[in-house]
């Protein structure tokens, strides 16, 4: 029994690896607790770890994985902190890593691999705290990167996640929750999901790629420097608030209002908005760029526009010749000079311009190129030159 006390190296620093049931209970001695573990391999549907009873469980180079529970559970009051580590679940079921019970779940990841087979990679539930820096999370059979229940606070700083989901928000009673991400990436279908909850969500240095969809909810989005791709949604009388600033933040995507949903952007200096659909509110203040998207931007509410670039690269052959409609809002009572908007575009020329309809007009002409206006003063030249030949 001491060898094997050594092998699992008093519950910390040595690596657990293939073994399952190992359950950390703060009124249990250290031995009691390394034989509870050692019965307790290979014990069908145990998990790997579990921290309860007010615990605090500190490992790093840990390996954990499981057949048919769960990877590592930690109970409400406890606290589960790893470094350097890999959670794999394997069963048809289990999670990666379970916060649960009403309580304050602690968990602390650093450079932490987590992905489940079969069940969600993290489930978080109501009142507990996930902090996450580096690592990765792994798409699961279910498809969830991080599903978050209830009242939460979530931070992760230099993570990737890759699911079909990134992060699942959602309550039952709804509440609200934190979520700070910060030069993360995600790269899902859908990134961030919020069902019948409201979420502050804070951006800076990240790269977003994948849908953002609210029901029933609030989502304000705000940071610096981070991109976001994907649509979009506001359904069933969900908003979406999205608030971005600086040089190398854009927002690309198509804007879809659905039962009474509502999207609100507000881009400031520097930033980048590209894409067409609907919104309630629109701001983009003095310094920002909008690259036209065919179809344009749908206004209904309220538009306030400063000093900005359109940005008409998108423009194709066809798009020549025509008023484009570029921002549409219908009857709203809006006081724009054609005279804020600069426009780019390499072999474009045209004008803004209003219509009775509530539209802001750009009509496209083609430059012709530089070579263009070459051959034809060299054509010019030659026609010259015969001319005079003809006359000597």
């Amino acid at each position: 029994m001491k060898a094997k006390l050594i092998i699992i190296g008093a519950l910390g620093a040595a690596a657990l690896n293939a073994f399952a049931g190992i359950t950390i209970d703060q009124d249990k001695s250290e031995a009691d607790q390394a034989y509870e573990y050692i019965i307790g391999e290979n014990a069908g549907g145990w998990n790997a770890l579990t921290v309860t009873n007010n615990a605090t469980y500190t490992g790093s180079n840990i390996t954990l994985t499981s057949a048919t529970g769960d990877g590592a559970t930690v109970a409400a009051g406890s606290t589960l902190v790893l470094h350097d580590s890999t959670i794999t679940v394997n069963g048809a079921s289990g999670n990666a890593l379970m916060l649960s019970g009403n309580g304050a779940a602690t968990a602390e990841l650093y450079n932490v691999t987590i992905s489940a087979t079969g069940g969600y990679n993290v489930w978080a539930e109501n009142g507990s705290t996930l902090t996450m820096v580096g690592g990765t999370i792994q798409n699961g059979g279910g498809g969830y990167g991080i599903v978050i229940y209830d009242t939460n606070t979530t931070s992760i700083t230099g993570a990737t996640i890759t699911a079909d989901v990134g992060i699942y928000v959602s309550a039952y009673t709804g509440a609200s929750g934190t979520l700070k991400l910060t030069n993360s990436n995600i790269n899902s279908y859908t990134a961030l999901w919020l069902e019948n909850t409201n979420a502050t969500v804070a951006l800076n240095d990240n790269t977003v790629a994948g849908n953002i969809r609210a029901d029933n909810s609030t989502i304000a989005l705000s940071g610096s420097n981070s991109q976001i791709t994907g649509a979009i949604v506001a359904a069933t009388s969900g908003t979406v608030t999205v608030t971005l600033d600086g040089e190398g933040s854009v927002l690309h995507g198509n804007f879809n209002q659905d039962s009474g949903g509502a999207i609100t952007l507000t881009l400031n200096a520097g930033a980048t908005l590209e894409g067409a659909g609907t919104v309630s509110e629109l701001t983009l203040n003095d310094g920002t760029t909008y690259i036209y998207t065919e179809g344009g931007l749908t206004v209904t509410d309220s538009i306030t526009l400063g000093t900005i670039t359109i940005d008409l690269s998108n423009l194709d052959a066809d798009d020549l010749g025509e008023d484009l409609i570029v921002f549409d809002w219908g009857t709203l009572d809006v006081d724009i000079s054609t005279d804020n908007f600069n426009f780019t575009g390499a072999g474009v020329a045209g004008a803004f311009s209003t219509d009775s309809d509530g539209n802001l007009i750009f009509n496209a002409t083609a430059v012709p190129e530089p070579s263009t206006w070459f051959l034809l003063g060299v054509g010019l030249g030659i026609l010259a030159l015969t001319r005079l030949c003809r006359r000597t």
